[in-house]
């Protein structure tokens, strides 16, 4: 057997090798680079764009075909329920069940909504056990009051003026971190 390979394939290799050896080594050759960078970004914006003329269509022809059942479904839906309200009632019945699907009923409890605006002053004078009071460490003023300290054993750390190790403080090592940003 023999393999073959169509001509593709072969190209398609040969640019992936000549792309994993070349390097740029000037600025002429990084403004070579973005500018196929960016040509390639605006390619794959223009078919987005393609794309999403289709899907807007698309999702226009399927809600005018399906709008014309949404009177039937709320008909439906509400005999439904209409008859599964009268079924709790006189049989104690909770659900409904036929072959084709259920009509549940739940009862819920009592949905209380606060406006804390109105209700954190009375209650804390009134009633200071309905109020949480929430600690959160002040992280301004830890990175002010600290001095970073770089340990062999703990790695980079945390500690006050007088030399004390503030515990439960972890310090990440400050980074370079690069961003391509292509002109628009």
């Amino acid at each position: 057997m023999t393999a073959e390979i169509s001509i593709d394939e072969f190209e398609t290799e040969t640019i992936q090798e000549e792309r994993e050896h070349f390097k740029i080594v000037d600025d002429a050759q990084a403004a070579w680079a973005m500018r196929k960078l960016l040509g390639y970004q605006k390619k794959i914006e223009e078919n987005k764009t393609i794309a999403e003329a289709e899907l807007q269509r698309i999702d226009a022809w399927l809600d005018h075909v399906n709008s014309k059942f949404d009177s039937d479904i709320g008909y439906f839906e509400a005999i439904l329920v209409q008859y599964a309200r009268n079924e709790r009632v006189v049989s104690d019945r909770k659900t409904i069940e036929t072959p084709y699907g259920k009509v549940k009923s739940r009862q819920t409890q009592p949905k209380y909504t606060i406006d804390e605006t109105e209700f954190l002053p009375w209650a804390k004078v009134h009633r200071p056990e309905w109020v949480q009071t929430f600690e959160k460490p002040v992280l301004a003023e830890i990175k002010k009051q600290t001095e970073i300290e770089h340990t062999t054993t703990l790695g980079p750390i945390a500690m006050t003026p007088d030399g004390e190790i503030v515990p439960g403080v972890r310090v990440d090592p400050a980074a370079i971190n690069f961003t391509v940003e292509v002109d628009k």
